[in-house]
């Protein structure tokens, strides 16, 4: 009996779940950015550790939120659709089957879309490889298709002309 009652008050003054998240809630705004970042920083690292793996931990840059959030401004700034999202969407939603998430890391165009990811986001090119199941994609579209793709392809990005060029070139026309 007396254990109950040591425990009753113990609960007591302990603080309900809800309270716990009111009062984070309350004193978000007293924080400042960079410390709000850190914690949802560390929030989003305890879940990916005590919710999903602990492999995962360490599988994402301390940077992510800050960059998604950023990433995500900045298409929404320039009127663009939320690929970040949409990413996450069709990499996290398996198909009905099971067989696969909806975009299938083993095929096209999986390898496209993370080498120019890969491309993008890189300091030094120098260092880039592509995966093997682009390079047998790339293989095949220039067998097919010859400089038809090559042209298409490379596009006026790759071209190595400036764009500055390029509407030089265009207004002479």
């Amino acid at each position: 009996m007396e254990k109950a009652r040591n425990d009753s008050a113990e609960f007591e003054h302990e603080e309900l779940h809800g309270d716990l998240m009111t009062l984070i809630v309350q004193n978000l705004g007293k924080m400042s950015s960079i410390q709000r970042m850190q914690l949802a920083t560390f929030i989003y690292s305890f879940i990916a550790e005590n919710d999903f793996s602990e492999d995962l931990k360490h599988f994402i840059p301390s940077n992510f939120i800050e960059l998604s959030l950023l990433a995500m401004d900045h298409l929404k700034w320039n009127n663009k659709d939320n690929i970040v999202f949409n990413l996450c969407k069709s990499l996290g939603i398996m198909r009905e089957d099971g067989s696969s998430a909806r975009l299938n890391v083993n095929q096209m165009p999986f390898g496209l879309l993370d080498f120019n990811c890969k491309f993008f986001a890189s300091d030094d090119g120098s260092n880039l490889r592509a995966s093997k199941d682009y390079k047998t994609w790339m293989e095949t579209m220039y067998a097919n298709f010859g400089n038809s793709w090559a042209r298409l392809h490379l596009g006026p990005m790759w071209s190595y002309v400036d764009q500055v060029d390029e509407k030089e070139y265009r207004s002479g026309e």
